[in-house]
């Protein structure tokens, strides 16, 4: 018989009420049908759910067949949660080439991972390589958030990219300093019942967050529109305003045209936060100005725009053919020839070479 303490029974209440939400999530997220993330926000769920039981004041060896489940699910979080920052920042590479390939190596490590953990006790050196596994996959999800977070126009994404770099840093410091610092600290009640409050908390806020968004965006699409006053001419005084707003829109849309077209976009290691400064307008401002308004997602996608056809009237010139692709690609604003090739391949569907030898 499992006999607990007072405070041993109020962690075993954070804990299942922190995986009554998680259950609900992972339903309302299946209901709401958010194709991109459904699966992916699954595996997370099942991934964290597994983690909290899995930290129970409860001796290991009352978990029974249960245990090693468990262990499974939670080595797997990592995998998770690379898989949720595709969805989230680049659901379109999930289904590229070299996603592809690498499924593989990940579908066979997870398979070994299954027999691992269901077939033997899960100890010893392959459960350490595991967490080291887990460890690099973490620190890819990190650099992989932050390389691509100036360069990006959506909010959404952005704030995703945030929350996937603060996460992964916060949880590889508190693992490194509990693993390596205090040692002792990990295994008290006190410690334990914190962390099972944090996770109530936090997964409380999460499907709070989670379902008031979907609430929001679903009440935007779904506002009825009022035709019978956009076809007689009436305006209500917020309509009024939205005009305003719309004719300064147009002017400093008509402002990022004139300095593009001027060149600005040949401009070396040029930034959102250079061309604002230029624009004198916020930052902010402008990358809702590019995505909203011109349907950009990345800065740099914005710049290719400008700089490709620029690229391509030079390969043109059969005059200009003893000049170095790599000499055009530099005065056109590229910082290296594989930026530039990376570039011109996938908007072009050529190599620069290839390009030019037509003419």
């Amino acid at each position: 018989m499992i006999s607990l303490l007072p405070i041993e029974v109020l962690d075993l209440f954070f804990r299942f009420g922190t995986v009554g939400i998680l259950f609900f999530l992972a339903s309302y997220l299946y209901i709401a049908n958010q194709t991109e993330t459904k699966w992916p926000s699954m595996a997370l769920i099942i991934g964290i759910s597994a983690y909290v039981l899995l930290t129970t004041p409860i001796p290991n060896r009352d978990y029974g067949w249960l245990r090693q489940p468990l262990l499974l699910a939670t080595d797997l979080t990592s995998f998770a949660i690379l898989w949720f920052s595709q969805a989230v920042l680049a659901p379109e590479s999930l289904s590229s080439k070299l996603a592809k390939l690498i499924y593989l190596p990940i579908v066979m490590w997870c398979l070994f991972l299954a027999g691992f953990f269901l077939l033997t006790p899960g100890r010893g050196a392959i459960h350490d390589l595991s967490h080291l596994v887990g460890l690099v996959i973490l620190i890819i999800v990190l650099i992989r958030s932050a390389l691509g977070y100036w360069d990006d126009l959506v909010d959404r994404r952005r704030n995703m990219r945030l929350i996937l770099i603060t996460g992964c840093c916060a949880y590889m410091t508190v693992l490194t300093l509990f693993e390596f610092v205090f040692l002792d600290v990990k295994d008290t009640a006190v410690f334990s019942i914190g962390n099972a409050a944090l996770i109530l908390a936090l997964s409380f806020y999460v499907a709070a967050k989670v379902v008031l968004n979907h609430k929001t965006r679903e009440k935007a699409i779904n506002k009825p529109i009022d035709h019978a006053q956009v076809c007689s001419g009436t305006i209500r005084q917020s309509n009024v305003k939205q005009g305003e707003r719309s004719t300064t829109q147009q002017k400093e849309l008509d402002k990022l045209k004139t300095l593009m077209e001027q060149g600005l976009y040949k401009e070396q290691e040029l930034t959102v936060k250079r061309l604002s400064e230029k624009m004198a307008l916020p930052e902010h401002q402008l990358r809702v100005l590019i995505n909203q308004e011109l349907g950009f997602t990345n800065f740099s996608h914005y710049l290719n725009s400008y700089r490709i056809p620029c690229v391509c009237e030079q390969l043109k010139q059969v005059d200009q053919k003893h000049i170095p692709i790599l000499t055009i690609a530099l005065d056109t604003g590229y910082g290296s020839i594989a930026s530039f090739n990376r570039a011109f391949k996938q908007q072009m569907g050529m190599t620069p070479t290839q390009y030019r030898d037509q003419f």
